[in-house]
């Protein structure tokens, strides 16, 4: 199974400042990136020295997460009309 830090409001303050830091907790498989401004997101990546996945993505809208499966690497995902297609582990 992957290891993998899902990091939500990536772009600026206290979720940026865990984003450029998140190596310093374990090693991780993968690190997703989460926030609304996808330019924000693109230049955290430019200054870790890890490989992330950015997801540019607005929590609260329910419309955002209408993305591809491909973008998360699900191959198998199906939605409810009241939830969205994430899954969550405590790391």
């Amino acid at each position: 199974m992957k290891k993998i830090a899902v990091i939500t409001g990536a772009s600026s303050g206290m979720g940026k400042r865990f984003a450029e830091t998140v190596d310093r907790y374990g090693t991780f498989d993968e690190v997703w990136v989460i926030a609304r401004h996808e330019a924000q997101l693109e230049a955290l990546r430019a200054t870790v020295p890890f490989s992330v996945r950015v997801l540019a993505l607005d929590l609260t809208d329910r419309g955002s997460f209408d993305v591809p499966a491909a973008s998360t690497g699900s191959r198998a995902c199906k939605r409810r009309s009241h939830s969205p297609c994430v899954r969550s582990r405590w790391i």
